[in-house]
Parts: structure tokens; sequence; C-alpha cells
């Protein structure tokens, strides 16, 4: 059964060769001793995908009835499950499946391990970029984009909205007239189409998320690989 999932792109710049970074993740395996560290590694090409385990110990203070305090101390783990797709030399696609709220504190050690021979940096998606390279792919057809979110509309000299459009044909046909040519940046679409024959509802927003079914993600992937490149 395929679910669906969040993707939180970013891009991975690094001075370190490939091997590098996996000669890191294989050498830092979670242990308890340890307090965390990556498990499930697994290599194909130039694609790894990895989970980063951190143990976290906190104490919970009560009070019983008669007033007496009873700490209790309590284990958490928290994970990150993700994937690092080579894209140039020293240029790489760090992928987030489902990220939680912050990943600083994650970020942080693996760039202090690698001493700071790595700095992530944000994807912003080109989301009309990215839906004509989805027009111009075989595996895709019968695109429908059910909603778009736009910012920056100009209402006049002294106001900008943002604005949500909910269309049962295409969102960006009735967004436009409306605009007409008033400037606007696109925020987020939702869009379903086919994808390989498949049904597929993808939501891809600019500041690079995407939601769709899992296994699909690798397609939607490729497609961000293309515009990234080229930055």
């Amino acid at each position: 059964m395929h679910i669906q999932e969040k993707v939180k792109w970013n891009r991975l710049k690094t001075s370190l060769k490939f091997e590098e970074l996996i000669g890191y993740l294989k050498s830092t395996p979670y242990t308890d001793q340890l307090g965390y560290g990556y498990s499930s590694l697994e290599l194909r090409d130039d694609f790894l995908s990895t989970v980063y385990t951190e143990k976290l110990n906190r104490i919970e203070t009560s009070v019983d009835p008669l007033g007496n305090e009873i700490n209790q101390e309590l284990v958490e783990y928290n994970s990150v499950n993700f994937s690092i797709t080579k894209i140039t030399q020293n240029l790489y696609l760090f992928s987030i499946i489902n990220p939680p709220k912050s990943v600083k504190k994650f970020t942080d050690r693996f760039c202090r391990d690698l001493d700071y021979n790595v700095g992530f940096s944000a994807v912003n998606i080109d989301i009309f970029k990215y839906i004509d390279f989805m027009f111009t792919s075989s595996e895709v057809s019968l695109i429908s984009i059910k909603k778009v979110k736009i910012s920056n509309f100009k209402v006049n000299e002294n106001a900008k909205a943002t604005i949500e459009v909910t269309s049962k044909n295409n969102a960006l046909d009735d967004l436009n007239i409306l605009a007409k040519n008033t400037s606007y940046v696109i925020d987020k679409l939702k869009i379903s189409c086919a994808l390989n024959g498949e049904r597929s509802d993808l939501e891809v927003s600019k500041n690079g998320t995407l939601l769709s079914l899992s296994h699909h993600l690798p397609f939607y992937t490729s497609v961000l690989m293309h515009q990234v490149s080229e930055i």
C-alpha cells in the first residue's frame, strides 16, 4: 500500500567526495553509547538514503498526593529520514522525507562531524519551470491544475494581495482571467495527472516542498533535479 509523503528539498554543497560522505555515514552507526548515528543505509549509483536517530533524555517531575516530588527519566528518540543525490561534483540534492518541525540540531551535527566541509541552502522552486518540464515528459499526461496560491498580486500602488484559486478545470487559466497582465508569484500548486498511466496527485510549493504518493516521489524529484542543476 502506497502512502502520501512529504519531501523537503535542500541543496548540499561540499568539497568532499561522495565516497567520503558514505564513509562518514558507515562509520557512525547509531549506538546508545554515542547517543546518535545512522541506520538503514541504502546505496545506489549516485544516490544514498539513510535514517538519522538521536537519543534524548529528559527528566519529568510529578508531585504525589503527599507533596513529594518524584523524578522520572524519560527517553525519546528523534529520527530524520533523508537521502542525498549527486548532481555535480560539489553539489547534491538533500531530501528530507516527512520532515519534523525542525532539523537544525541534526544539520548542525552533520556539518560539525564533517569539519564544516558541507553547507546547506534552501531550494526555491520556479513553479512555472517545474510544470513546464512535467508537460514535456512522456511519463505524464492529463495534467489538471486544481488549485493555485499566489502572492505579491498588485491590487494598486498601495496594496498587494495573496490569492488562492480552486477550479474544476484549470486554476491557472482561471487565475489569468482575474490577473490579466498583473504580475504575481506562485507559492503553491495542487495538480492531478496521470503518471505512467496511474493517477497521481501532488502539491508543490516554491519553498522546496512536495506532497505525493511515496512511489511517485522519485519522478517528481527527477523533475526538480533539472532545475537545481541549472542554478
